[in-house]
Order: C-alpha cells, then sequence, then structure tokens
C-alpha cells in the first residue's frame, strides 16, 4: 500500500511533466516576478501565507515559499533524492524525514516547497487528521470535499491543494501539494 501511495505522490508532483513547450514556460516566467516579490518578504511572512500548512516542532512549512530556511528548521533528513525537474530548470528534491517527506521545485535556483506527504499516525495535519482518522472526522475538519473520487479527496486554500486518499472510510495516506499556475 505504501508503494501505491508514493506512486500517486510523485505522480501529483510531476504532473506537468508533458507540457514543456516555450509558451506554457513563458507563462511561468510571468509568474515568477510574483515569486519575487514574495521572496524579498521575510520567512514570517511566509508562514501567515493562505494555504493549507504542514506545522511540526514548531516548523510551519507552506506551499510555494523558499525552502531553505525551513530545511534549516527541520534538520538533517534521514535521507534525500534528487532528480532533474521535467517541469522546471533544475532539480526535484525529496527529503525524508521518516514520518513525513518535503518536496521542492526549482524557481530560478531557488528550491520551492511543492508537497508534504505524511507518512504514519504520529503527524497530524495543523486540524488534527492523521492517517488512520475517519471520514466523519475528515468531513467535520474540513467541510466537504471539493472532489472526491475513487477514494482521493481533494480540498484547496490559496495557492495550495491538501488530498487525502481514504479507504473503507478511513484516511490512509495525506498530502499538501502546492498549486503552481502553468502546470
Amino acid at each position: 500500500m505504501k508503494r501505491f501511495v508514493v506512486i500517486i505522490a510523485v505522480m501529483l508532483l510531476l504532473v506537468g511533466c508533458g507540457n514543456t513547450d516555450k509558451d506554457d514556460q513563458g507563462d511561468n516566467a510571468g509568474n515568477n516576478n510574483s515569486q519575487e516579490s514574495n521572496d524579498n518578504q521575510d520567512d514570517s511572512a511566509d508562514a501567515d501565507k493562505e494555504g493549507y500548512k504542514f506545522t511540526i516542532n514548531d516548523v510551519t512549512v507552506p506551499m510555494n515559499v523558499k525552502a531553505d530556511s525551513i530545511l534549516e528548521a527541520l534538520g538533517e533528513p534521514l535521507e534525500s533524492f534528487e532528480a532533474p525537474s521535467c517541469a522546471f530548470q533544475g532539480m526535484d528534491k525529496i527529503y525524508n524525514y521518516g514520518s513525513y517527506e518535503v518536496n521542492t521545485y526549482p524557481n530560478e535556483g531557488t528550491d520551492i516547497i511543492s508537497a508534504v506527504d505524511l507518512k504514519d499516525d504520529t503527524v497530524a495535519t495543523e486540524e488534527g487528521i492523521y492517517i488512520g482518522s475517519t471520514l466523519a472526522e475528515v468531513i467535520e475538519a474540513y467541510g466537504e470535499a471539493e472532489s472526491s473520487e475513487n477514494g482521493l479527496y481533494t480540498y484547496t486554500l490559496g495557492d495550495s491543494k491538501l488530498t487525502l486518499i481514504i479507504k473503507n472510510d478511513v484516511v490512509e495516506a495525506i498530502t499538501y501539494l502546492a498549486v503552481v499556475e502553468g502546470l
């Protein structure tokens, strides 16, 4: 089952791989300007950004923000992996912390948070949902999902998505995803 969850997470992360024509890259270049203006804000402003965020040990991990200070605050990962990005220029990276993984994508030489995958029931969302929570608890915390096809429940807030895989009314996987325009 873990292999299925990892495959789904990687597929969601790399959804833009097949779309690399220059018109889409041009659209992304325009969006980078807004990211640059956000990059000039201090890190505390990133934590206040609207969207779903994962918090662990007083470290808040929002989507679509610079990764360097967040990764430093999280400490040394158990392992890390990188591969050439098929959607951006540079390397996509995954940092494994055991109970969760943090994924980044490159943007003009800077790593940006793209996803957080919760791996077990020792970590939870800010709203208290963890792997093993019931569908009723999810609905109580987030309301009805925007979409809920084949057990994949999706919620969107700001430039982030929260996806949950629910089977037999029990949460089996939780992933935070950055919404990146142009993909």
